[in-house]
């Protein structure tokens, strides 16, 4: 799994790999009131295992990103 750093981050010249960061991170950005609502429904488990998914394939989109930016 790919480690990001903080949005205080210097940005590089190639703006689909920034929003890509950006977004990944906002992902792995916890979201309590989401996490409540999940363990009230009784689907906190999974809501987990999407996210690790959801990330996952982030991360092999962002290693592939050659195929949007033209590199």
């Amino acid at each position: 799994m790919m480690m990001l750093m903080s949005t205080n981050r210097v940005m590089s010249n190639n703006p689909y790999n920034d929003a890509m960061d950006l977004f990944i991170m906002s992902v792995y950005k916890p979201d309590q009131d989401l996490r409540v609502e999940a363990h009230e429904s009784g689907c906190y488990k999974e809501l987990m295992q999407i996210r690790e998914d959801v990330l996952e394939y982030l991360g092999e989109i962002r290693k592939d990103s050659r195929r949007f930016t033209g590199e």
